[in-house]
């Protein structure tokens, strides 16, 4: 009976690590939402030189963009917003001339269909370091592909059978205590 009990325990080891295991590995693939990954001007960079763009790369394709910029005194930049579907945004305005703080704001729609709105700042001051454009070659692969379900569907198969074993091992554990319970009765019996 202890052999069994051991065997097991060691059949529940062996399913739970692999399933924290394959749950690890495709933790990133579900991100539950879309997120910038990187801009140029980023996020509170001081920049300068001629900046006339904002290049946004998101973590999966997206659609209905809209980017506003507004300059230090809180007025709009007027600009337009290229490739408004996909991974890569950019938006083109005249090349600024007022020193500050510009505010980025941006609106999407995600992949999944959630809307998204969020907002950074960058300050331009015609001395610093101009920003460099970001190219299609730097967006990332998506994160949330049409593997993901069959990777879920995987670590569901996993977990399912990990618990039929836990439950074969507990239905054998029952038999081989009632078999013991019989054997253990007659053993006890003084003889006559």
């Amino acid at each position: 009976m202890r052999a069994a009990t051991n065997r097991t325990i060691r059949a529940v080891a062996v399913v739970a690590a692999v399933t924290a295991v394959v749950v690890g590995s495709f933790a990133p693939m579900v991100s539950a939402h879309t997120e910038m990954l990187q801009s140029s001007p980023s996020p509170t960079q001081r920049t300068g030189g001629t900046v006339d763009f904002i290049d946004l790369i998101f973590s999966e394709p997206i659609s209905d963009m809209n980017v506003t910029v507004e300059d230090p005194n809180g007025v709009f930049v007027e600009g337009e917003t290229l490739n408004s579907d996909g991974q890569l945004i950019r938006y083109e305005m005249p090349a600024l001339s007022e020193v500050g703080r510009y505010l980025v704001r941006y609106s999407m729609i995600s992949a999944d269909g959630d809307p998204t709105e969020s907002v950074f700042f960058f300050t331009y001051h015609p001395d610093a370091s101009q920003p460099l454009r970001l190219g299609d070659a730097e967006v990332p692969k998506t994160r949330f592909g049409p593997s993901a379900p069959v990777a879920m569907t995987i670590v569901l198969g996993i977990c399912l059978a990990g618990l039929a074993m836990m439950y074969l091992s507990g239905l054998e554990r029952r038999r081989a205590l009632a078999d013991g319970a019989g054997t253990s009765e007659s053993a006890r019996e003084p003889d006559d």
